[in-house]
């Protein structure tokens, strides 16, 4: 994918809003967003929702996690790793996913209350 097809993508996923469509992982581990799905579908990236799903068991044993998850999919060096932050500064874990295709170098969504959302959908937490 080139710097204008990705450019186009980045503003096509920046459009979504959080919706009352929303698709239960078949691990019922957590539910998936319309952007979330579009992401998926779009760049390759099922196997992104796969592992994020499996590492609910884990990420939810953290009191901070179980409310809020930053998931990024990054480069590093040659290959990438998918983090899991507390916020943008607190890594809670890493792990590395070698060089999965993907229309996309970096991704980032969130996992807030079970929801998995891409940064444009994401609410703010209830009072």
């Amino acid at each position: 994918m080139d710097l204008l097809e990705e450019d186009a993508l980045r503003a096509q996923l920046a459009r979504f809003r959080r919706s009352e469509e929303s698709y239960l992982h078949p691990s019922q581990a957590l539910v998936y967003t319309a952007g979330v799905r579009f992401l998926a579908e779009r760049c390759g990236l099922f196997w992104l929702i796969d592992v994020i799903a499996a590492w609910q068991g884990h990420a939810l044993r953290d009191p901070d996690l179980a409310i809020f998850q930053l998931w990024e999919l990054r480069p590093i060096g040659t290959r990438r790793a998918l983090v899991c932050l507390r916020d943008s500064e607190s890594v809670a874990f890493a792990l590395p996913v070698g060089n999965r295709d993907s229309a996309l170098d970096y991704v980032s969504v969130y996992v807030q209350f079970g929801v998995l959302m891409l940064p444009s959908e994401k609410s703010k937490a209830p009072r």
